[in-house]
């Protein structure tokens, strides 16, 4: 697992990703083959193109809660700056299918 860096890229008909070390900050290409986790951010390629590119993972790490907070930031900011409240209620799951959920088993 690549732990700490970022992929960007390919550029059409590449077959490497950039990388970027957080820790370092340097930059490197890399042949995609060597790649097998990939964290999910802005500019990465969809994740069928990934795969096709030999990528084996691909992680959403805090990104899906990081919409949440999104989300709840707007919300909130809605409901306190508007007296509305449409934020927190558009696309909201019923209870049932959020207990829903507790049952499932993959």
């Amino acid at each position: 697992m690549l732990r700490g860096v970022h992929a960007s890229g390919p550029e059409p008909g590449e077959s490497a990703i950039s990388l970027q070390n957080k820790l370092d900050g340097e930059s490197e290409r890399r042949d995609t083959s060597e790649l097998l986790d990939v964290l999910v951010r802005a500019g990465l390629p969809r994740v069928s193109v990934l795969m096709e590119l030999g990528v084996r993972r691909v992680s959403a790490g805090s990104g899906i809660s990081s919409a949440v907070h999104g989300l709840t930031r707007r919300a909130v900011r809605q409901f306190l700056d508007g007296g509305t409240y449409d934020a927190m209620l558009d696309g909201a799951m019923p209870y049932g299918e959020v207990n829903a959920l507790f049952g499932e088993r993959t």
